[in-house]
């Protein structure tokens, strides 16, 4: 895609087990409710290389981002969704929802909340790049 600003990212988290199918599932659901392409996939770094999702991104034709764990928590206040667990854990209250806006930059807006695949194996949501108005 050219242009900087062409199409969403798609933060995705997902558990160890979670299959291709899901991973692709929860992404193609961000996607459609986004009513724009995707640009790329954000996941944290420490999840990049994982088997199910490098072959999702292939399925999808999206690159994988890498986001830092203190990427992610910078990228927290925009998040939507608040899960204890997950932010003892992780130390955010939503992986994809932190991923997207981090994965998005400077000035990144939730575009589409988390989304959870059908088996609640794997969830997706959109962030966008907003433009200064100024």
């Amino acid at each position: 895609m050219s242009g900087i600003a062409s199409g969403c990212v798609v933060g995705v988290g997902f558990r160890e087990k979670a299959p291709v199918a899901s991973i692709v599932e929860a992404v193609r659901a961000v996607v459609l409710a986004a009513g724009e392409g995707a640009r790329m996939l954000a996941v944290p770094a420490d999840r990049a290389q994982a088997s199910a999702l490098c072959e999702a991104a292939l399925e999808l034709d999206l690159a994988i981002a890498p986001i830092s764990p203190e990427a992610l928590r910078a990228a927290d206040a925009g998040t939507a969704t608040r899960s204890a667990v997950v932010a003892g854990y992780r130390g955010v209250g939503c992986v994809c929802e932190a991923a997207a806006i981090a994965g998005a930059g400077a000035h990144a807006q939730l575009l589409v909340a988390r989304i959870v695949s059908a088996d609640g194996t794997a969830t997706a949501a959109a962030a966008t790049f907003m433009k200064d108005s100024a």
